[in-house]
């Protein structure tokens, strides 16, 4: 039993802090931000138990939506924030395929779990091999790791990894934009040509995935993390039969414009619009 002194401290440090997180919407961010991490911990943890009794029971193709699951699951509960995804007939069209989705920030961990299906594997950067929890289970589901810094390994890397998709018939997801955009204004940074090379190099279909802008719901740099609703729209496959190296460019564009035209239709809602600054609403 808590004697009555502890009992008074206790309240009044939770109507304090209750006080500080419904005024601050810097405090929110790191409450929510700490959950949001806490979520990728756990889930990567999952994940690290269940992937390889996944593969030994020769259904490895399924260890990434697994996790996907179990972190959208977590985050949505615990921060609330609500994905809702149109086109997702999309996502379960026959392998192989390259899914290019627009990266904007640490959100798009989210936006992931929302999309990623069976047999289906992701590209990440090498140094994120060595992340605890999140590195050791990307390994054992059998995701590619490139190394951006090694232009003649990335390029063979990425050779390899086209056959591979098209041998073991498997969909791979990726972003074309090599680095977070943090963009605040329904744009997008240049494509790398990478998995435009990888897809027209074995004929694989795009398909594209676009996520509404998270600002001004979520900011990083604004220190800005309320509950919302982001939109996702999957759109239907661009064939690259008979393409080659030659129509890479023209194939770069034609997504990117694709994209782009749908970005700036998609919007991100906020359960309460009272609760995002008012000078970050009037903003850019």
């Amino acid at each position: 039993m808590l004697d009555l002194k502890t009992a008074v401290s206790l309240t009044v440090l939770g109507f304090i802090g209750r006080l500080v997180f419904l005024r601050s919407h810097k405090f929110r961010y790191v409450v929510r931000a700490a959950l949001f991490f806490f979520c990728i911990a756990v889930s990567s943890l999952a994940g690290c138990c269940f992937a390889p009794v996944l593969y030994v029971l020769g259904k490895g193709g399924l260890s990434n939506q697994w996790l996907g699951i179990v972190f959208h699951f977590l985050a949505t509960r615990l921060v609330g924030v609500k994905v809702v995804v149109e086109g997702e007939e999309h996502l379960t069209r026959s392998r192989p395929c390259v899914f290019l989705n627009n990266h904007q920030s640490t959100m798009d961990m989210l936006t992931l779990g929302a999309v990623i299906r069976e047999n289906t594997v992701m590209l990440a950067k090498a140094e994120i091999k060595w992340y605890p929890f999140m590195g050791q289970y990307l390994q054992l589901a059998k995701n590619v790791f490139i190394d951006r810094g090694n232009r003649s390994s990335a390029i063979e890397t990425m050779g390899k990894v086209a056959k591979d998709l098209k041998d073991r018939n498997l969909g791979l997801f990726m972003y074309p934009e090599g680095t977070r955009s943090h963009q605040k204004n329904k744009t997008m940074l240049p494509f790398k040509k990478g998995a435009f090379h990888l897809a027209v190099q074995q004929n694989i279909p795009i398909v594209p995935i676009v996520s509404s802008t998270y600002y001004p719901c979520y900011s990083e740099s604004k220190m800005i993390f309320e509950p919302c609703t982001i939109h996702i729209k999957v759109l239907p496959a661009i064939d690259t039969r008979g393409m080659s190296i030659n129509d890479v460019n023209a194939l770069v564009e034609k997504t990117q414009t694709v994209m782009q035209e749908t970005l700036s239709a998609l919007e991100t809602v906020p359960d309460d619009p009272s609760t995002v600054p008012i000078k970050i609403k009037a903003a850019e």
